[in-house]
């Protein structure tokens, strides 16, 4: 099995750092917690999946779907779960994919790591559709950027100025 204490929530449900796990829904239906504190939808109306969505690597080759699903229920309600297997061979390809009810599900999960699943460090990162990771990097999304070679002209008004025209400026 899974590296998964049962009893004890993240903290991220305690301190009320993270998304709440009963708020999920979208307007299409009711959310109540069950009895393990995850979040439940009555007929709700799911996010679109990509929201929803964690693409995990770095699995150990005995990880199992139920160990997977073990592991991320901890932080809501699963609807999707599996361990990517060769169609021959039926061996585990060493990553898999779990889908949440929700996006704050998928939130909470993300705010948690590192994660450990059967003795082992996995990478969990949001899953992108395929047709999305094959477009060019126009559609991509960052933070902050790193310029270099600035002249002592270019003041962080020059480059306030400039950048606006891409998005946002929080800080120079």
């Amino acid at each position: 099995m899974g590296d998964v204490n049962e009893d004890v929530k993240p903290d991220i449900y305690q301190n009320g750092n993270g998304a709440d796990p009963v708020n999920c829904d979208t307007g299409g239906g009711e959310g109540t917690v069950d009895g393990d504190g995850t979040a439940s939808r009555n007929n709700a109306q799911l996010e679109p999946e990509q929201f929803r969505k964690i693409f995990i690597g770095g699995l150990s080759l005995n990880t199992t779907d139920e160990n997977l699903h073990n592991f991320y229920s901890q932080w809501g309600e699963l609807v999707d779960c599996i361990v990517m297997r060769d169609p021959a061979s039926k061996r585990s390809r060493g990553f898999g994919f779990v889908s949440y009810s929700c996006q704050s599900e998928v939130d909470l999960a993300m705010a948690a790591r590192p994660h450990n699943i059967d003795g082992k460090v996995v990478d969990p990162k949001r899953a992108v559709p395929r047709d999305q990771s094959q477009k060019s990097e126009q559609n991509m999304s960052t933070k902050r950027l790193y310029v270099s070679g600035v002249r002592e002209e270019h003041t962080e008004d020059i480059f306030s100025k400039y950048f606006a025209q891409f998005g946002v400026v929080t800080k120079v």
